[in-house]
This record gives structure tokens, C-alpha cells and sequence, in this order.
């Protein structure tokens, strides 16, 4: 009889021990599903912050985003650029990006970008990321002055 209590006491105790361990893998898979929903949530969060901030955005010069046209041709002339052209292609790029450079130089149009002619300045180019300069196109003959943004603003 007592052998019999012992395997009866035995048994309730790993019963109980068994379903404390599924209860604490259950309440531990509901941890990482909410927490996986909380990232999830975030991430959407940061999407839609993006966008929002990229629909306002007219570029990105040296890291800084600008909301304003007049604002970023007033540095990128502040900095020394002159013109801003938009190019077919960008680096190996074959399908044609239509990137948006600044140059401290006017720049000649090659059959696939725009190249500062002065030699001094032929470093003095960078490309402006993010950019909604619409009027400036590949298909321009000539690269535009950033100075005519200025006098459209005065």
C-alpha cells in the first residue's frame, strides 16, 4: 500500500511539474509572438514615417534632408556648385538612374553624363540624392544654373 502511495504522490508531482513546464513554454511562445507584433508594429511605424518624411523631401545633400528647394540650392551655392545636370546613368548602372548632380564647373554632356570642362574643378561634383528638381532632364541641352533658382525666388 505504501508503495502504492509513493508511485500516486509520484505521479501528481510530475504531473504538476509537466504542466508547469507547458504552461511556461505556452506563456513563453505568447512573449515572443507579442513581441515579434510589437516589432512588426514599429517597423510599420518607421515605414510610414519614411514615406511621409520622403514625400515632403525635395533632396539629400551631405546628409541632410531638405524640404525646401530654395533651401538646398542656397547651400549646395554656398558650398560652390554652380550648375546641376542630370545624368543617364550612374557609375555601372545600365538602366539609367537619371541621378541629379551639382558641379562647381559648367559640366559638357557625354552620351551617358555630364563632365565639369574646367580641370581645376573636375572633382567638384556630387550627387544629390532623393531629388525633385522635375525641370532638370537628361534630355537637356545645356546643364541648368543654379542661379536661376535664386532669381526665381527673389
Amino acid at each position: 500500500m505504501k508503495v502504492l502511495m509513493i508511485i500516486f504522490i509520484s505521479a501528481v508531482a510530475l504531473t504538476s511539474l509537466f504542466l508547469a513546464a507547458v504552461r511556461n513554454t505556452f506563456a513563453g511562445i505568447d512573449e515572443v509572438e507579442v513581441e515579434k507584433e510589437q516589432e512588426m508594429r514599429e517597423h510599420h511605424e518607421r515605414m510610414e514615417s519614411l514615406k511621409m518624411t520622403q514625400l515632403k523631401c525635395v533632396g539629400v545633400y551631405d546628409g541632410k534632408v531638405y524640404t525646401k528647394k530654395e533651401n538646398l540650392v542656397k547651400d549646395l551655392i554656398a558650398d560652390g556648385y554652380k550648375y546641376i545636370a542630370r545624368d543617364k546613368y550612374s557609375g555601372n548602372n545600365v538602366t539609367g538612374d537619371y541621378s541629379l548632380y551639382a558641379f562647381g564647373a559648367k559640366p559638357t554632356r557625354t552620351e551617358e553624363e555630364w563632365l565639369p570642362e574646367d580641370s581645376e574643378n573636375a572633382y567638384k561634383a556630387t550627387k544629390i540624392r532623393n531629388v525633385n528638381f522635375d525641370d532638370v532632364t537628361w534630355e537637356d541641352e545645356e546643364p541648368t544654373e543654379l542661379a536661376t533658382y535664386k532669381l526665381l525666388e527673389d
